[in-house]
């Protein structure tokens, strides 16, 4: 039988990710601001990037 999933898991994983795409923009030449309003359009708006 499958064991529920931990939210806190699912939530340190979200992040990880969100703090990993980050790094990315940030990498790719967006400023640290640029970077954190793209990721926070991404987090209002319910997207995932493909």
């Amino acid at each position: 039988m499958d064991q529920p999933t931990d939210p806190m898991a699912v939530l340190t994983e979200a992040a990880t990710g969100l703090h990993e795409l980050f790094e990315s923009f940030v990498d790719a030449g967006f400023t640290r601001a640029e970077a954190l309003e793209v990721i926070k359009a991404i987090a209002v708006n319910g997207q995932r990037p493909t």
